[in-house]
């Protein structure tokens, strides 16, 4: 068990550790002057993966999912106005209306909370008819003018699918399945790169992106297209990730426990430094020291997070 747990904090602890990267690597980019396309390479199982993972310990949890839903309502509502205010007041880099819409990152946390509230439905339908329909309904969704990124509702809907095969993991047989054609999936996902490499303005960003409708695309064929062609992708590549990550605990786990933290607040450190131009000469140098600067920064809050729980438990403030 212990080592199943380790195995699953490493995923999540890689996860967060290339959501920096890519959201770094593409920040900095028009300042060093850079090709940012590379980055997609990310977008094919980033996530993919961190909602399937979601999906696997919103089943493990011991919570019900309205409180997992009210939550994240709870933690976007008050990030969300702490960071709209700090965009507009300190770095002057949005309008006042902007706090409707999730800043930056926070868009997963209005998902994470749509997704747990999914769990009652669940038990009233076989597993893989779910999987169908979530299926059906990300490649549906894209054709509905209305279905938009306003509170992260065409993202809920497009990663549905993987909060579905990480919730029903061991029905799926997901790593037996993984582990049996890990070599087919290292060479097929090898060989997507390397076409990739050669075709990188096939898929735009927004393509991997998962928030836009069909009518943003070139054409509405066009994106729907490319959103077909996107879903096979996700799998075999996110599979190859799925088969190398270590099972035994290492420096990976001990991210992936704080991997809300890091989330919650790598978004304003990598924005601060772009809008204040706090750059140095280096684009390397700058991206390594601001990825240090992360998980210092995460790692502080979850600290300080777990001090207030243990002095609230203990009633320290009463005394």
């Amino acid at each position: 068990m212990k080592k199943r747990i380790y195995y699953y904090d490493n995923l999540k602890g890689l996860l967060m550790l290339v959501v920096i990267f890519y959201h770094i690597f593409g920040a900095f980019s028009s300042y060093y002057g850079y090709d940012k396309s590379l980055s997609k390479i990310c977008g094919f199982f980033m996530m993919p993966l961190f909602i399937y993972v979601t999906g696997i310990f919103a089943r493990l949890s011991r919570r019900e999912p309205k409180e997992r839903f009210w939550y994240m309502i709870k933690v976007f509502l008050v990030v969300q106005v702490i960071t709209t205010l700090y965009y507009y007041f300190i770095l002057k880099s949005l309008s006042a209306d902007a706090i409707l819409y999730p800043r930056y990152t926070l868009w997963y946390l209005l998902t994470c909370g749509y997704l747990y509230l999914s769990e009652y439905i669940f038990p009233k339908f076989n597993y893989k008819n779910i999987f169908i329909v979530s299926l059906i309904l990300m490649l549906v969704s894209g054709f509905i003018p209305f279905i938009t990124d306003f509170l992260s509702i065409s993202r809920t809907i497009n990663l549905f699918p993987f909060f579905v095969l990480g919730y029903f993991h061991e029905e799926f047989k997901i790593n037996d399945f993984v582990q049996k054609y890990k070599y087919l999936f290292s060479f097929v996902a090898i060989g997507i790169i390397v076409w990739f490499l050669f075709n990188q303005s096939f898929f735009s960003f927004s393509d991997t992106y998962l928030k836009n409708t069909y009518y943003e695309s070139i054409t509405v064929f066009d994106g729907f297209i490319k959103r077909i062609c996107l879903l096979p992708i996700f799998f075999i590549v996110s599979s190859f990730v799925l088969s190398i990550i270590p099972k035994n605990k290492n420096f990976l786990e001990s991210i992936g426990n704080k991997t809300l933290y890091f989330y919650l607040s790598h978004g304003i450190i990598i924005q601060t430094i772009r809008v204040e131009k706090l750059y140095v000469n280096n684009p390397f140098v700058q991206i390594v020291l601001t990825l240090i600067v992360c998980l210092i920064v995460g790692t502080i809050i979850f600290e300080f997070s777990k001090f207030i729980k243990y002095v609230k438990k203990n009633k320290f403030l009463d005394n």
